[in-house]
C-alpha cells in the first residue's frame, strides 16, 4: 500500500512542474523509498517542498538518506524547506538537543507522540503530534497544560 501512494506521488516524474498530491508529510521511509526508486531530482525538490517532511532532521537522517542515494543539494533542501504539517503540531519548548531528548522521553512516558525538529540558534524544538484535526488539536493542548506545558503553534 506505501509503494502505492509514494508512485502517486511520484506519478508523472518527468515533469518536475506537475502538481503533488499528498497524503501528509513524508515519513523518513516514504522519503528514502522515493530517493531509491530514482525519482528525478527536481520532482524530489517539488514533493518535499510541497508535502513537508514529518520527522526530525538530524545527522543520522542526513547519512540515512546519502547512503539511499540524495544529493548533497537535496539534503539541504529537506534540510531547509522541509516542514512539519502546519498546524498539526504543538511545539512545547526550544532547547539544546540534550536537553530537548529528556524532555522528549517525558512526553513519551506521559503518551504523547513527541519529537524534535531544528530550530534557529542551535536549539531542538520539542514538538508533539501530528494530529488530524483542530477537535485532536485543542484536547491535545489541553492534556499538554494539565501536564504542566505552555505548548504554542
Amino acid at each position: 500500500m506505501r509503494t502505492i501512494a509514494l508512485l502517486a506521488i511520484a506519478c508523472a516524474a518527468s515533469v518536475a512542474q506537475q502538481p503533488v498530491k499528498c497524503p501528509g508529510p513524508l515519513t523518513e521511509a516514504q522519503l528514502t523509498d522515493l530517493v531509491k526508486s530514482q525519482v528525478p531530482e527536481k520532482r524530489l525538490h517539488v514533493i518535499v517542498q510541497t508535502c513537508g517532511i514529518g520527522f526530525a532532521w538530524s545527522d543520522s537522517v542526513k547519512s540515512r538518506l546519502h547512503a539511499a542515494g540524495a544529493s548533497t543539494e537535496l539534503l539541504e533542501d529537506i534540510r531547509v524547506h522541509g516542514q512539519l504539517a502546519p498546524r498539526s503540531y504543538w511545539q512545547v519548548m526550544a532547547l539544546k538537543q540534550a536537553d530537548a531528548e529528556v524532555v522528549v522521553r517525558s512526553l513519551k512516558d506521559k503518551g504523547f507522540p513527541a519529537l524534535m525538529a531544528p530550530a534557529r540558534n542551535n536549539l531542538t524544538r520539542v514538538l508533539v503530534g501530528p494530529y488530524p484535526d483542530m477537535a485532536a488539536m485543542s484536547k491535545a493542548k489541553t492534556e499538554l497544560e494539565n501536564a504542566g506545558f505552555h505548548p504554542i503553534r
